[in-house]
């Protein structure tokens, strides 16, 4: 079993993640951000316990089978063994309505150095995009900017979409709230450097959440 889709079924969540269907590649992450909820969110133990194991970044596909599960959910809907079994016919039927998938929830998919060890994450983008599936990514790294990922979402004929999460410009407070011993996250340059480059023939949004002075670039690739 991949438990790989989840259909955020909450209020709460969806504060968090507006667009409720959902999946994440790999498990935990690489990442320090001091104010993240999903260690707590994934491993349900007091804060600090929870961001040590969360820092644990591994794989979530084991084999070539999984991917092909992956494959046969989004190309027939058959999604026994892709997410919870509670959740089986919600998810069969958000892939039935092509309701777009979230990649990067709890997880970043472009998180280093697994993908750039494994390419999870670019299998499933060619899933998607060969089956036409609407899907965006979630990331901070700059991994997503690399000519093979862009090349890729560009061929995705408007079907794409790029999120690149930054909290501040300021790289002091970055270094205090987005580091802890033993791991940092990538640089407030570096993103926007990663920004640049993932424009192209995109079409920029702005987003704001006010309650953390956090922004947000999405580029829709058309």
């Amino acid at each position: 079993m991949v438990n790989f889709f989840r259909i955020l079924d909450s209020e709460r969540h969806i504060a968090f993640c507006p667009m409720n269907f959902v999946a994440d590649i790999y498990m935990g992450c690489p990442h320090a951000c001091w104010y993240c909820y999903a260690p707590s969110y994934t491993e349900r133990r007091k804060f600090d316990p929870s961001f040590q194991r969360f820092r644990n970044f591994r794989r979530r596909f084991k084999s070539g089978s999984d991917f092909e599960k992956i494959e046969l959910a989004i190309k027939e809907g058959k999604v026994k063994g892709t997410s919870a079994v509670e959740q089986e016919l919600y998810v069969s039927t958000a892939i039935k309505h092509r309701h777009p998938l979230r990649i990067g929830s709890v997880s970043d998919p472009f998180g280093l150095p697994l993908e750039s060890q494994f390419e999870d994450t670019y299998r499933i983008l060619e899933i998607l995009i060969s089956n036409n599936y609407p899907f965006v990514v979630c990331t901070k790294s700059p991994l997503v900017a690399t000519p093979r990922y862009v090349n890729l979402l560009k061929s995705a004929n408007g079907n794409a979409g790029v999120q690149i999460s930054l909290i501040s410009l300021n790289e002091d407070l970055l270094g205090y709230l987005e580091t802890r011993p033993g791991g940092a996250t990538p640089s407030a340059r570096s993103r926007l450097e990663a920004l640049k480059k993932v424009v192209g023939r995109g079409h920029f949004h702005h987003m704001q959440n006010p309650a953390y002075d956090s922004t947000s670039y999405r580029v829709w690739y058309g």
